[in-house]
């Protein structure tokens, strides 16, 4: 089914709802006085039934004129494709076999569809897919089940301590990011009483610490996870003012709820928006006037 975007103010939000995490959206920005658009509609609506798993939206670029200007339109029709909010490729012109080409080269029939990015707080959304893994960093980890892993999807992955409970994790980000909340899933194999309990979050820490340092820094946010948190797999909201505009995480985890040596862990999931995405109730016409041929 193909979606129409019925105002400016609607755009990220039909995003968010529709397509979620790595799922791809599909923007076909048209006109109605535009005659290849006309020709070219009826093969975007069967594109969106053969691939089913991404979101197909139109857009009337006399209608929603601050979004066509987000994305640069300037020849109807365009298609912007985009994934997590984010614009990753653009073709102009009524070619089908040019539109499927893209929409192959990013399609993915299994995006959108994880409990991880179901579960994401209203206007949310996992940003794991934003983490810079050349900056990640973790101390304390076990050789075989390092850190990285419980910042993937992946559910075989485990991520454990070594030499006692702690674990300290530096988490950079491709872009600057709102934080809003978290979400930490036990390992099958260690359970609750190896699940972290007590973690210190600090945003923007300017450069890597040691466990000797960590705690002379200040925190953004203690937090004192209830068995509950942990075993319904939901995500914990943080104090959302505390991470408005953050580069870079640093997760200590402190002790886990058996007080064992061992903490481990199979998810950190991190729900946020990108600082830059655009809020179009905010959005403020700078050229051209309402109704302006394109």
């Amino acid at each position: 089914m193909v979606r129409e975007l019925d105002s400016d103010a609607s755009f990220d939000r039909l995003m968010r709802e529709e397509a979620p995490g790595d799922k791809l959206a599909v923007v076909d920005f048209t006109a109605t006085w535009c005659n290849p658009c006309k020709q070219i509609a009826p093969v975007f609506a069967a594109f969106a039934t053969k691939y089913p798993n991404a979101f197909f939206l139109k857009v009337d670029v006399d209608k929603c004129q601050a979004t066509t200007g987000r994305f640069g339109v300037t020849a109807m029709p365009t298609f912007v494709f985009l994934k997590n909010l984010q614009q990753i490729d653009k073709i102009s012109g009524a070619d089908p076999n040019a539109l499927e080409a893209k929409i192959k080269m990013h399609y993915n029939p299994d995006a959108g569809s994880d409990p991880i990015m179901k579960d994401a707080p209203p206007g949310m959304q996992c940003i794991n897919s934003l983490i810079n893994k050349a900056e990640f960093e973790c101390l304390n980890e076990d050789g075989g089940n390092p850190g990285i892993n419980c910042l993937t999807t992946d559910s075989a992955a485990v991520t454990k301590s070594d030499c006692d409970e702690q674990l300290l994790l530096r988490i950079g980000f491709q872009q600057p990011i709102k934080l809003h909340s978290i979400r930490i899933d036990p390992s099958q194999s260690g359970g609750i009483d190896e699940a972290p309990k007590e973690l210190g979050l600090y945003a923007n820490v300017s450069s890597s610490l040691d466990f000797d340092t960590i705690e002379s820094c200040p925190v953004s946010q203690q937090l004192v996870l209830n068995k509950e948190d942990v075993l319904k797999e939901k995500p914990v909201e943080l104090k959302f003012v505390k991470f408005q505009n953050v580069n870079s995480l640093t997760v200590f985890i402190k002790s886990n709820f058996g007080g064992g040596d061992i903490t481990s862990l199979k998810l950190l999931a991190l729900y946020g928006i990108p600082v830059n995405q655009t809020n179009m109730n905010e959005f403020k016409r700078v050229a051209g006037k309402a109704g302006e041929a394109h």
